[in-house]
């Protein structure tokens, strides 16, 4: 609610004995994650402070939204969470758009599958086998999500009882 906003009077204090940068979320607590962001509200915020940066957050979903957040409220970044656990390619289509002005198509489906393998890759690389093969199995459905009918592929890897088999499917 706009009358008990104090996002804007914290950041303003917070850079007073100084903060390097605010990221705000543009939802309120009671919204948790239903309801429309307030790009009005970030951009209170980012008119609130002087000199330090704000990363506005929150719906960012595709890159032409990141790129309505950024000219809505004059942020300097943002933040991705969410959409980011499901869509981490996004972050180079963001960058192209900002840099260009043209959004890139998402990678087709071949590139998804190697952006899968690899992000196994790194869960293996920071994690043992069974801590892996418990948070793989929670996230590929997140993949699945973007990539049409592939229940075959989902509950094959959920039921994989090794890394080995989940880079074999």
């Amino acid at each position: 609610c706009r009358q008990t906003m104090v996002a804007p009077e914290l950041a303003r204090g917070l850079e007073q004995i100084g903060i390097s940068a605010v990221t705000v979320h543009g939802r309120t607590t009671d919204q948790k994650f239903k309801g429309v962001v307030d790009l009005d509200g970030i951009r209170a915020v980012v008119e609130s402070v002087h000199s330090i940066p704000v990363i506005g957050n929150g719906d960012i979903k595709t890159p032409q939204d990141a790129r309505r957040m950024i000219d809505s409220t004059g942020c300097d970044g943002i933040m991705i969470a969410r959409a980011a656990l499901r869509t981490p390619w996004m972050f180079s289509r963001i960058d192209t758009l900002l840099r260009t002005g043209i959004c890139p198509p998402a990678p087709g489906h071949l590139e998804k599958l190697r952006i899968i393998r690899r992000h196994l890759e790194l869960i293996l690389r920071w994690s043992d086998e069974r801590t892996a093969l418990h948070q793989f199995r929670q996230r590929i459905s997140w993949y699945g999500k973007t990539m049409g009918h592939v229940k075959g592929l989902k509950e094959t890897i959920r039921t994989a009882s090794s890394s080995g088999e989940m880079f074999d499917v």
